[in-house]
């Protein structure tokens, strides 16, 4: 939103942040998961969510391998390349149905 923010920086600051917050709900998911197996197995939603977190850490992988090794050329003051734009994009919109589908765990 700001090309005058350097897309390291952010970087640097905000991912411990998410990697200590992956650290927090995946243990929380697996020891619900382990509570309720036989209620999950057969949830589409329970399939649905554990596809969208498959493809947000594939989406996730192909950004941090991929277009973010050349972030020092586009790190501030240059439009970002389409790829990590469209990367950002694919994150918020798995991110959001990760979060819809574990919703939809009651109702299914």
């Amino acid at each position: 939103m700001s090309r005058a923010l350097p897309a390291s920086a952010m970087a640097r600051h905000h991912l411990p942040w998410a990697r200590a917050a992956l650290l927090l709900v995946v243990p929380s998911g697996a020891m619900m998961f382990a509570a309720h197996a036989t209620d999950f197995a057969g949830n589409p939603a329970f399939r649905l969510k554990l596809i969208f977190l498959a493809l947000a850490g594939l989406n996730a992988l192909l950004f941090h391998r991929g277009v973010y090794r050349s972030v020092n050329g586009w790190d501030t003051n240059t439009r970002v390349p389409l790829i990590a734009r469209a990367a950002a994009v694919a994150s918020l919109l798995l991110w959001i149905g990760v979060i819809s589908a574990g919703r939809l765990l009651a109702y299914l």
